[in-house]
């Protein structure tokens, strides 16, 4: 399995990134995940991950 390292996120900060499915490697990002996914659908990746770059700055405490 790969792995993205902190150093490589800290350009998505705050952002959605779509990663290639079996790389994990950043194909596209954008504000929403609609618009990560639209840009990696147009590049021609269909099978990705999704996900939320959260903040570098300050905690994080989900809620259940």
């Amino acid at each position: 399995m790969n792995t993205i390292s902190l150093e490589q996120l800290k350009k998505y900060e705050d952002r959605w990134v779509a990663l290639r499915g079996k790389t994990h490697e950043v194909v596209s990002s954008g504000a929403d995940a609609s618009e990560a996914k639209e840009k990696a659908e147009k590049k021609g990746f269909a099978d990705i991950i999704l996900f939320r770059v959260l903040p570098f700055r300050g905690g994080y405490v989900p809620f259940a």
